[in-house]
């Protein structure tokens, strides 16, 4: 991370979009077509000892056996030879990744402490970059969004803020959960002034046509419903602002508040070690990654397709050995 401009131009903006996987077929001459999160799930309440040697052993072996049953994409070929031009993008922390609720270590963090920057409206400068669109700091000064805590080391400051989104509403978000994939996915970079450590906070989109019915108590309801009109707002103002940049370089100046671009619950998240998601690949990103999707409106999203790209996200990398930790805050119940 010597030149920290070079890594975090290609940090999204970059990014060669990706197809993925659209049904899984696993064990082809003894099984039929497998649901993965089946394995997982079925793997909660045994003993730690297989509990890892599934996680660690088996379960990569079963994604290396994962066959696609879609035409690759030129993005999805592409990915394949990163690796030529770029050695880090063929090593063993790469991201994207699967998160397997049933492999998740349950870890104690302090919890994440936003500066007031974050609930307060300033200008970001929104950039076509022909990937995607990024979004940065507009102000004259430093960058007044700090960010503590969530076991991070140290203060980080944001970077910038980018999307991820797919060909439909079925697909594009680049991590998944238990192989569910969200319709886009935010990623809020972070870097370490002073140690130039990276640390990238990535919050699922769900569109309103698919968005969770779960059933809460009437306050827990109306708060969730609440803060969802919030998030709507915020987001509809950023999509009719990007719609307009129909060519790369073109940008524009919006006023936002990425408080309500990210939610009212940040209290669960995974975190693991990995890499960025495009070349050059650079391992040692610390990623944060949060259960609760915000909401927007599908419609929003047609524009990116139309101008920039239809999908520019990477499929997931193997796990290998790695851990991914689970996060949850409870002192609201």
């Amino acid at each position: 991370l010597d030149n920290i401009d070079v890594h975090y131009s290609l940090l999204g903006l970059n990014n060669q979009p990706l197809d993925i996987i659209a049904q899984e077929q696993i064990f082809t001459n003894t099984l039929n077509f497998v649901s993965m999160s089946l394995l997982t799930n079925e793997i909660s309440s045994i003993s730690d000892s297989i509990k890892d040697r599934f996680c660690i052993d088996i379960l990569p072996r079963i994604h290396n056996n994962v066959k696609s049953f879609i035409p690759e994409s030129v993005y999805m070929e592409r990915s394949h030879v990163w690796s030529e031009t770029h050695e880090s993008c063929g090593r063993y922390s790469q991201s994207p990744i699967i998160i397997k609720t049933a492999c998740t270590v349950y870890r104690t963090f302090t919890p994440f402490d936003f500066s007031s920057a974050y609930n307060l409206q300033h200008d970001f400068t929104l950039l076509n970059t022909g990937h995607t669109v990024v979004g940065t700091y507009h102000g004259n000064d430093s960058s007044p969004f700090n960010l503590t805590g969530g076991g991070l080391n140290g203060t980080f400051r944001l970077h910038n803020f980018h999307l991820h989104w797919g060909e439909n509403h079925r697909t594009g978000s680049e991590h998944q959960i238990n192989d569910v994939k969200y319709p886009s996915e935010v990623h809020f970079v972070h870097i370490n002034p002073q140690t130039k450590a990276v640390a990238v906070l990535g919050i699922f989109m769900n569109s309103t046509r698919h968005r969770n019915r779960t059933i809460y108590t009437r306050k827990r309801r109306d708060d969730i419903y609440n803060a969802e009109n919030i998030t709507i707002t915020e987001w509809d103002n950023y999509f009719q602002a990007v719609a307009n940049l129909t060519q790369k370089n073109n940008s524009v100046v919006l006023n936002l508040n990425l408080a309500s671009l990210m939610g009212s619950n940040l209290d669960d998240f995974w975190r693991y070690g990995g890499s960025l998601t495009t070349p050059p690949c650079t391992e040692g990103i610390t990623w944060t990654v949060f259960k609760t999707p915000v909401i927007f409106h599908e419609r929003g999203i047609h524009a990116l397709r139309n101008n920039i790209h239809t999908g520019n996200y990477r499929h997931p990398q193997p796990l290998f050995n790695r851990i991914h930790n689970a996060y949850h805050y409870t002192s609201y119940i």
